[in-house]
């Protein structure tokens, strides 16, 4: 009885054995078999990122193309508009819409609006008040209406002598705002802003008279009646005359038009 159960006892520890190797080999081929698992999983991770990578170049490289395209078009547009390389006035057009042009046709007649300058010449008696930046008031015989402002831009140094032998000044003036009504070659009368008084009393120059050595106006009064007065004159552009004294505003001054 003795001898049975001890070799009972011997088989089963051998078999608890032999179970022990069969765990430790399925648990190497496990081990093994996930480090497997993970070599792929990395291997098919870093072929997703090389997929990502070209998907995220081909994007890139497509949205190049279509911004050069982009571009192109804008160019194509900015062809179909002519842009004047001047400011003026257009006087002819050359072509008609939908016709083709090339870069050696004319498509346009143009009138540059460039600085209109007046030229007129200035006695040497006069040429002492003249100076450069002084406003001047420009009427054109075509115009009689219209009145233009300007200043001085230039005063000749050196003097010009006409067939009657004076002697003369050439001035160059610039007009401010002429439009395009004033033509090259046109005849205009310019008035030199010599002196501007502000705020004061003044006649026609045709209205003052000397009588006796004494300045006179001929006022009429409210009967109708004509009476000379004395008047104290100031400043004279030549056109009109300043009165300091012996007029006030509203009195009615008679005088004759020369013709």
């Amino acid at each position: 009885m003795c001898r049975k159960f001890m070799l009972g006892l011997l088989l089963a520890l051998v078999l608890i054995a032999a179970a022990g190797c069969g765990g430790a080999a399925d648990n190497a081929y496990a081990q093994s078999e996930l480090k497997m698992k993970k070599l792929d999983l990395e291997i098919k991770a870093t072929e997703y990122q090389n997929l990502l990578q070209k998907h995220e170049l081909l994007q890139a490289q497509g949205l190049k193309q279509e911004e050069l395209a982009v571009k192109m078009a804008q160019e194509d547009l900015e062809d179909t508009i002519l842009t004047a390389p001047v400011s003026g006035v257009v006087l002819e057009l050359a072509n008609k819409a939908g016709e083709s042009l090339t870069d050696e046709d004319d498509f346009a007649a143009m009138h540059e609006n460039k600085a209109v300058k007046a030229v007129t010449k200035v006695i040497e008696y006069d040429i002492g008040q003249i100076k450069t930046g002084q406003k001047v008031h420009v009427t054109v015989e075509a115009l009689p209406d219209k009145k233009f402002s300007g200043t001085v831009s230039k005063v000749d140094a050196l003097p010009a002598e006409d067939s009657s032998g004076l002697v003369n000044y050439t001035v160059e003036i610039d007009l401010e705002d002429p439009g395009s009504e004033i033509k090259d070659g046109m005849t205009c009368a310019v008035t030199f802003v010599v002196k501007e008084v502000p705020d004061c009393l003044i006649v026609p120059y045709q209205a003052v008279r000397m009588v006796n050595g004494k300045q006179v106006v001929t006022v009429v009064n409210e009967q109708g009646a004509k009476i000379e007065r004395q008047i104290k004159a100031g400043f004279t552009d030549g056109t009109s005359v300043e009165v300091l004294e012996g007029l006030d505003v509203n009195e009615t001054v008679y005088y004759q038009k020369s013709r």
